[in-house]
């Protein structure tokens, strides 16, 4: 919200700036005049005086600026007149000078004389001065003055700028602090500051100092501190006399000076037997000096001294620079934000709708930026991109902020600021502690990206909101330059309408300035005398859209700075200005949790820092209001539009899938519009026109009537337009208007879509078919890669319409959504016309053409042009099964060999002692082995390097390559093999990978541990700038972070994966069309101790080529379930079971018995329910002390009065009815208090206490952790772990355990990692790393014992299941979240099997303990199916339902390790329909889950089926209903199944139904015809088309489809179906080719802009194409305008078609035996050679391949030969 009289100038500034530099320090700035370089000056705003008067801000916070003259960076000012008298004695001044005027929220009326006076005579005076006129006051001063007096008389806010005495450099005098001002100070409450009194150390005295006390309690720091403002000074140097004025003290206090948060001096410590202690200090550049005095631990009379303290007056002339031009970085968007709990928020404080400024060290701020640190081992960072731009230096002051209700006053909680110029490190506080602050500079030239940091220091993270405030950047202008202070960024350099924009700057040595738009002149600008100018530029004057204006100066001859003006016809609300606002939380521009920095609703659709979220009050019938001034914009508007919904991050975890909410947009009390009841997940669209009479606005947010709780209500896109008309009024007919390729008929079975690029915002889509359903759904998608990615994501809008005149369907979207790239799919279509225009691609039924169809777009204006030309269609790649194609092998073997071949492209790095290494190629490496293995139980080649370092370490480097998945990992291990610690191993990373590629997105979860429903899908869109980094919280790996990538780039995707069971961090940066992914234990910085071994994270990549999410899925399915997961000794997956609990019953195991537990796994068994494992929870052991409450933890023997058997009994019944038993353990955690390790014998069962993390170490605590709930077993602990395998071993052996279930349930991990790391800062991660380790190869000890068949990983749900952990267990219990939120676990369902093929899920708890449902039982349809009954009272009735619901779950049980597709949105929504598919590729059967959440949505619901084969023919069953539907796989996933449901199984309109899938009759692949299909284009390719008399555009597209069959003919794992499909095309596109000319100008204009890229995918096949189109520009004799791209299409291929390995035909990289056989198939005629592949089999150069090639091929493969032919 902007605040009222906010001064653009005050945000803005251009500055007159004198500054002293020193290394590594931002300059600190003189008033001095640029243009006098002989003198030195000091800012009279750093002195005190006893006068009422302002220093440097207005009383409402904004900065002092005199209206007309140039900003000012230091100021004094009186309102309605005074004066002011400052002690200058000691400087030696000889002159003074400032600019005085009026403030520029003086009233026009106001008028002010000034007057300057030394020693009681005036030395200067202004005439009267009125509002926007300035004059500059000088005077020289006489020798030995005393006094300056500054003097205001008359009416306004009187300012006297940069005032300043002014002094020879290098002179004698000296600044007396005593008489400067203290902008803050820190002091024992008890015992004042005192000055100039009682100025004592020993048995000296002193005229002059400060005697301080530092605070005595251990809460608030034991810390003196003084804060002086010398950022005016041209001072070099802080002396003065430290000491005790009490000889008793013994203990004594340490002096510290710091200058701008660095340590510039520090004493030893001072008793009070110490002598005066002389401090000489470096302060030149210094903004900020602050004294201070630590008492050292221990207060005992700490009267410290600061006598004589001063500020020598020597500073170099040679320090003194030119002007500056400075802005706010508050006015620049951050390219990525990570905090807390939510996105950082400017100019306000952290907490939720807070109504007060940012508070730091007791200063109120109105600018700047509020964080928190992202948890306690990952900071807040928050990155700008400054590439656009000339910053020099950079400065802000930072601290912790004081909050009403999220900030504590202990001091001890502290954090750490830092600053980052494209990754390096510029500057660095010290920890800070509430209360305190300092001031940070930086050095930023030719910094590209600016990073600002915010980490936990000491106990800070729980209360560490934080703030930079003011930062502010600053901008050299050197003679003859110029330079624009206003306006800057997007946001101001904007112009609505014919609004004027108000250009500032400042000029050096220029004095008049040319204006010049589209090289028309604007005019001619005079620079005023102190260098400042400025410009009204019209919005007449402009072109809708980005207008570029000139400045230059005349007679100059340096450039033309250029300033990008955009005119656009609509304010955003966000601009104006806002009368008020209500509700209990407000987010403007960020998102409401840390975890999405952008708004976002729709499933994640719309993502956006364009709005604000807020919160109804409280309340039944709670709304939340904000009133927008209409009268501040400067202009009328007459129409209002927003996309509004809850935020898909709202806290779902208080009330069961979200809230609900009603918006509507009042002008007083009259609704203007209004939604309907909207829940989570849903948006829509709201508008409406304004009254001409309306002067304000309200947008407002209701609950709906049903409370509050997770309403967090966004408006997205909020604009208020000129005119209606500028939203949408011209429709522009795309149809007729781009036919250049010929009109077509193009027809489909049940839709059509079309792609299209514009250049323009748009708000409808028109089109006309000539057949249609009555009612078209239409579907705008953001178009990434191909049409089926881009419908893989949601619909940015969809809308259904009816036909109207003419024909033709409207479709008004949902907002006017800005230039780019679109498909727009029309459900209903089946026949329309189409012309062949480069400017789109339709489809029919996803079958790709050029050209658009019978189209047309609306916009809000007339432009010159609308569209762009659109992408080209995917390039050619061998992809079309859920298994690796030929190529992804070879591309993953070939990156893997690169790796591994020449170790110097090892991606990792780490530095040992003071080396730094990328790879392994330093000679200080040294390989001693290399150890290659198959494994055919992961299917994989295992490759270990050892290698020696010169310091004793030993690296391993354990390799795994997958071949037939184009997959690998690695991971490496090191060991001290010296007798010696060894060197400090740190900033080690495993992960240092590149990729390359456009439009890059990451594809993952949100995991659990959030207060958002688990592992719903995460997508994140990258742009040029971007970082973003993952980290978990609490110390387990898998808590509210996820460490599982799908990574799109390109045209190709990657899984990555970093594995650790314990703190990782992941980074992702893009920039250029590059992606560098950084993966690692986040914090590692240790030696080694002899004999010692530590490791990195395990890395994964799978490569892949491609962008469908639904095959990728897929394909790391195959790779996990094959590679990865646990199997028995037949080499089986884990069975899906059913499993019984009664948890419910008896409070997990509190109440249990041997007797009652075989009593209910018989209870089940009567009733007929097929239950396969027995589940048994927490609290089933003996207590150390009777008294314990709770589930205490630590003494690992069972309960024997309640098992005396120890389980045995109920394992052997249940065993006896084929059921398997499960137990439940949590070793890392140990609750045993302190007081009952003390109180109580140690056992054989009980954790000793040494064996905890921080024994001994931890004050009156037995070890680090929460006493009594979180003390941490040290697995890294020899004994620890032997002792911890052989008790549970013996557990479980004892009670016939078939299935170990390990729970984690301490949110204080990290903190006792930090506490052992803290306590050893030379072995920092070590702890941590042995932790996980130990683990590790403790579940390896379990799953080696006979009775074990499964591991659970639960950690107080799915906080555990990194990829080492997933590959030896399964996730029985993923998620503690609301278990009875049915929506949460339909998504999760999907989420998690994307994923994790096997997870669980219970029935639910509380009422769906006793009673049940299908529908309730068919969302906890997972591999487990827990069933979670209270078996002593649940009826009958309920036990047949869920009778029939396992036998039904037994049926579909057999599909969940086949292909899973998600078949509708991924929806929170409960007014949807959700769907996932289970299909077995092979068998072409399975099902598809069904669940219609509400009465809310339709009864009725088309779903689309995926993964069947076109042409085969499928019958399809349903589980509720009777009847079958017939249809071929085409028509299943094109038209769907059509499903109704009106049972009503849950109450609420909700039912569930179950699709059967059924392959009955099989269309095989003719490879025959195919190759027939490729010989007969072939022919006519070589027998030339052009020259043939063919035309243009169809030879262009046979030659296209030529070689998309010709990919497809040489994939041999591809389907039948693309087989048929490729065959039938290339002979549809041959009998297409017409006779006629090679084309027109335009005609061969859209060929060449069809061609495409080239690339490592396609460039294999294009030869013949970029041949064809060479052909037809020179048959044509035209010369088109974008000849250019056919020679960079020609330069591109030749570049691949040189870069020819002999001997390597599938180029994998390598020559062997297949490479042969290519060339014997190629001479046999049975496979066909691209020419490179071709020129590859060519050995003997003979231009011809046979068996001679083919043997030389084999002989060079298998060494019996050395080299080749060519050779």
């Amino acid at each position: 919200m902007k605040t009222k009289g906010k001064s653009i100038l005050s945000k803005l500034m251009v500055v007159l700036l004198a500054i002293g530099i020193t290394a590594g320090c931002c300059p600190a700035f003189s008033v001095a005049e640029a243009d006098d370089e002989t003198v030195a000056s000091a800012a009279l705003s750093a002195f005190k005086t006893e006068a009422s008067m302002l220093y440097n801000k207005r009383a409402d916070g904004e900065k002092l600026q005199i209206d007309g003259a140039k900003e000012n960076h230091s100021a004094v000012a009186f309102e309605g007149g005074g004066s002011a008298s400052f002690d200058i004695s000691t400087i030696g001044a000889t002159g003074f000078t400032a600019i005085v005027g009026l403030d520029g929220s003086s009233q026009d009326s106001d008028k002010a004389k000034f007057s300057v006076l030394c020693d009681g005579s005036e030395i200067a005076a202004s005439s009267e001065l009125t509002k926007g006129n300035a004059e500059k006051l000088t005077a020289d001063i006489p020798a030995g003055a005393k006094s300056i007096e500054l003097k205001a008389e008359g009416s306004g806010l009187a300012v006297f700028g940069d005032a300043a005495v002014t002094f020879p450099f290098s002179h004698n005098g000296y600044a007396d602090m005593t008489v400067m001002r203290i902008e803050q100070q820190i002091n024992d409450a008890a015992n004042p500051l005192k000055i100039n009194e009682d100025i004592k150390i020993g048995s000296d005295t002193f005229d002059k100092g400060f005697a301080v006390y530092p605070q005595s309690a251990d809460n608030l720091g034991q810390v003196s501190e003084l804060y002086f403002d010398v950022s005016g000074m041209d001072a070099k140097t802080f002396t003065a006399k430290v000491g005790l004025n009490n000889a008793d003290n013994t203990n004594g206090a340490v002096f510290r000076v710091y200058a701008d948060g660095q340590k510039v001096y520090e004493s030893d410590t001072v008793t009070g037997e110490t002598k005066a202690v002389d401090v000489s200090a470096d302060i030149t550049g210094a903004n900020l000096v602050t004294l201070t005095v630590y008492n050292n631990g221990e207060n005992a009379g700490d009267n410290a001294v600061w006598a004589q303290p001063r500020l020598s007056l020597n500073a170099d002339k040679s320090t003194h620079i030119k002007e500056r031009v400075s802005v706010s970085l508050t006015d620049l968007k951050w390219k990525s934000a990570i905090s807390e709990s939510k996105s950082p928020q400017i100019n306000m404080p952290y907490e939720d709708g807070a109504d007060y400024k940012i508070n730091v060290g007791g200063i109120e701020y109105n600018y700047g930026i509020a964080a928190h640190p992202y948890n306690k081992t990952t900071p807040s960072t928050i990155t700008y991109d400054l590439s656009d731009y000339n910053f020099n230096y950079f400065t802000v002051k930072v601290g912790k902020t004081k909050e009403k209700h999220i900030s504590v006053d202990d001091q001890r909680m502290t954090e750490i600021f830092r600053i980052y110029g494209d990754g390096k490190l510029l500057a660095e506080s010290e920890p800070i502690a509430m209360g305190h602050y300092t001031a940070l500079s930086a050095d930023v030239t030719g910094v590209d990206t600016l990073s600002l940091v915010i980490a936990a220091g000491d106990g800070g993270y729980g209360w560490g909101a934080c703030a930079w405030c003011e930062p502010t950047l600053y901008t050299e202008v050197g003679p003859g330059q110029i330079a624009i202070s206003y306006p800057f960024g997007d946001d101001q350099s904007r112009v609505i309408g014919n609004a004027e924009i108000n250009v500032k700057g400042v000029a050096n040595g220029v004095k008049v300035i040319k204006a010049t738009h589209d090289s028309k002149s604007l005019g001619l600008i005079s620079v005023k005398e102190d260098g400042s100018f400025a410009m009204k530029i019209k919005g007449k004057d402009l072109y809708p859209g980005k207008n570029v204006i000139e400045f230059q100066a005349v007679g100059g001859k340096n450039s033309p700075i250029k300033l990008v003006i955009t005119k656009e016809s609509k304010y955003s609300v966000m601009d104006a200005e806002w009368k008020s606002h209500t509700g209990v939380f407000l987010s403007k521009g960020a998102g409401v949790q840390s975890i999405c920095s952008t708004l976002t609703i729709g499933s994640q659709v719309h993502q956006t820092n364009d709005g604000f979220c807020i919160k109804p009050d409280d309340g039944s019938d709670g709304c939340a209001d904000v009133v927008v001034d209409l009268t501040s914009l400067g202009n009328k508007v007459e129409y209002f539009t927003s996309l509004v919904g809850l935020d898909d991050f709202a806290y779902f975890d208080q009330v069961s899938s979200g809230g609900s909410v009603i918006y509507q947009v009042l002008s007083g009390d009259r609704v203007l519009a209004q939604t309907g009841i909207l829940t989570a997940n849903e948006f829509s669209f709201i508008s409406c026109d304004i009254p001409a009479s309306a002067t304000e606005l309200t947008l407002r947010v209701t609950n709906a009537g049903d409370g509050n709780v997770v309403d967090y209500a966004d408006w997205l896109y909020p604009s208020l337009y000129l005119k209606k008309s500028d939203y949408a009024s011209i429709e522009k007919n795309l149809y007729s208007d781009n036919n250049v390729g010929g009109n077509y008929t193009i027809n489909a079975k049940s839709s059509v879509g079309v792609r299209f690029a514009t250049t323009k915002p748009f708000s409808a889509v028109s089109i006309v078919p000539e057949k249609a359903a009555d009612t078209v759904t239409g579907s705008l998608y953001k178009f990434i890669y191909s049409y089926d990615r881009s419908i893989q994501g949601e619909a940015l809008s969809t809308v259904t319409a009816t036909k109207g005149s003419g024909g033709k369907y409207t479709f008004a979207l949902n907002k006017e959504y800005d230039d780019g790239e679109y498909l727009f799919v029309a459900d209903g279509v089946t026949e329309i016309k189409a012309n062949g225009s480069q400017y789109g691609y339709n489809y029919a039924d996803g079958i790709a053409q050029k050209g658009l169809i019978n189209m047309a777009l609306t916009f809000g204006g007339s432009y010159d042009s609308y569209l762009t030309a659109v992408t080209p269609e995917p390039d050619t790649t061998n992809a079309g099964t859920n298994h690796a194609t030929a190529a992804e092998k070879a591309r993953a073997k070939k990156t893997y060999e690169e790796y591994i071949t020449n170790l110097a492209n090892f991606p990792s790095k780490m530095t040992i002692g003071e080396d730094s290494y990328v790879g392994f190629s330093s000679s200080d490496f040294t390989l001693k082995s290399t150890d290659k293995q198959q494994n055919t139980v992961t299917r994989s080649e295992n490759t270990t390097f050892t290698l020696a370092h010169k310091s004793g370490l030993e690296f391993e480097l354990r390799c795994v390559y997958y071949p037939d998945y184009a997959a690998f990992d690695w991971v490496i291990y090191f060991t001290n093999t010296g007798k010696e610690n060894s060197p400090k191993v740190y900033d080690i990373s495993p992960a240092e990978l590149t990729f390359e590629g456009e439009n890059p997105v990451i594809l993952s979860n949100y995991s659990d541990g959030g207060p958002f429903a688990p592992f719903v899908p995460q997508t994140i869109y990258l742009n040029d700038g971007d970082s973003r980094t993952f980290a978990p919280q609490n110390g387990r790996s898998t808590e509210a972070a996820f460490p599982y990538y799908n990574f799109e780039y390109g045209n190709k995707g990657a899984f990555v994966v970093t594995s650790w069971s314990g703190i990782w961090q992941a980074d992702f940066n893009y920039n250029n069309g590059v992606t560098t992914y950084s993966g690692r234990q986040q914090t590692f910085n240790s030696y080694l101790k002899s004999g010692e071994t530590a490791r990195t994270p395990l890395t994964a990549v799978i490569l892949y080529d491609g962008r469908d999410t639904d095959r990728a899925t897929n394909l790391w399915r195959n790779w996990f379930m094959d590679c990865n997961m646990e199997k028995d000794d037949n080499g089986n997956l884990p069975t899906p079971f059913v499993a019984g609990v009664t948890s419910a019953v008896y409070n997990e195991m509190s109440k249990a018995t041997d007797q009652n537990q075989i009593d209910a796994i018989r209870t089940y068994l009567e009733h007929g329910i097929d239950i396969n494992v027995w589940w048994m929870d927490a609290d089933w052991y003996a207590k150390v002390d009777p008294n314990q409450t709770g589930f205490p933890v630590g003494n690992w023997v069972p309960d024997t009065d309640r098992f005396p058997s120890k389980f045995k009994a109920i394992s052997d019944y249940a065993n006896s009815e084929d059921v398997k038993t499960l137990l439940w353990f949590e070793p890392e955690r140990i609750s045993i208090t302190t007081k009952q390790y003390n109180n109580t014998p140690e056992t054989e069962y009980r954790v000793k206490p040494e064996w905890l993390i921080g024994y001994g170490e931890a004050g009156s605590q037995i070890a680090y952790g929460v006493e009594g709930n979180a003390f941490q077993l040290d697995l890294g602990n020899k004994e620890a772990f032997d002792w911890l395998c052989n008790r549970v071993s013996t557990i479980i052996k004892e009670g016939g355990i078939s299935i170990y279930r390990e729970d984690l349930n301490s949110n204080y991990i990290d903190e006792t990692w930090a506490a052992a790391n803290a306590a050893h800062p030379d072995r920092t991660g070590m702890t941590e790393n042995g932790c996980v380790m130990g683990h590790y190869a403790y579940w390896d000890v379990l799953l080696a014992l006979d009775e074990v068949e499964l591991l659970d990983s639960c950690a107080s749900g799915g906080h555990r299941l990194d990829l080492e952990t997933m590959r030896r267990a399964v996730a029985l219990h993923p998620t503690d979240f609301n278990y009875n939120d049915l929506t949460s676990k339909q998504i999760g369902s999907y989420g998690l099997a994307s994923w994790f093929p096997f997870t669980g899920a219970n029935t639910g708890v509380a009422n769906y303990t006793t009673q049940t449902n299908k529908y309730v039982l068919r969302s906890a349809y997972r591999q487990a199916l827990i069933l979670q009954y209270n078996v002593n009272t649940m009826s009958d009735r309920y036990y047949d339902v869920a009778k029939n619901c396992v036998d039904e779950w037994k049926g579909v049980s057999k599909y969940f390790y086949d292909d899973l597709y998600q078949l509708t949105k991924n929806t929170m929504g409960s007014n949807q329909w959700y769907s996932y598919e289970y299909l077995s590729e092979e068998e072409q059967s399975g099902f598809a889950m069904v669940f219609r959440r509400s009465g809310g949505s339709a009864d009725t619901q088309n779903i689309r089926l995926k993964g069947l084969n076109p042409a085969d023919t499928y019958e399809i069953t349903f589980a509720d209903q009777s009847g079958k539907v017939t249809a071929t796989g085409a028509e299943l996933m094109s038209s769907g199944v059509s499903l109704t449901l009106t049972e009503n199984e849950n109450g609420g309109g909700s039912d569930s139904d179950i699709i059967y899938i059924k392959r009955t009759a099989a269309v095989a692949g003719d490879r025959d015809a195919l190759g027939a299909a490729i010989d007969s284009a072939k022919a006519l390719i070589d027998a030339g088309l052009v020259e043939a008399g063919y035309d243009g555009q169809s030879s262009f597209n046979l030659v296209l489809t030529y070689e998309k069959a010709l990919a497809v003919y040489e994939n041999d794992g591809e389907s039948a179906q693309a087989v048929n499909a490729a065959a039938e095309q290339l002979k549809n596109a041959q009998a297409a080719l017409k006779k006629g000319s090679a084309g027109s100008k335009a005609e061969v204009e859209n060929i060449i802009g069809s061609i495409g890229g080239i690339n490592e995918q396609n460039a294999p096949y294009r030869e013949e194409l970029i041949k064809l189109v060479e052909k037809i520009v020179e048959k044509s004799g035209v010369k088109p305008d974008n000849a250019d791209l056919l020679k960079q299409a020609r330069e591109a291929l030749d570049g691949f078609n040189t870069n020819i390995v002999y001997g390597d035909v599938d180029a994998n990289g390598t020559v062997e035996a297949t490479d042969a056989l290519w060339a014997l198939q190629a001479y046999v005629g049975s496979r066909q050679l691209d020419e490179k592949a071709f020129k590859a089999a060519d050995v003997n150069l003979d231009e011809k391949v046979d068996t001679s090639d083919a043997l030389a091929i084999l002989q060079y493969a298998v060494k019996l030969r050395d080299k080749l032919p060519i050779a």
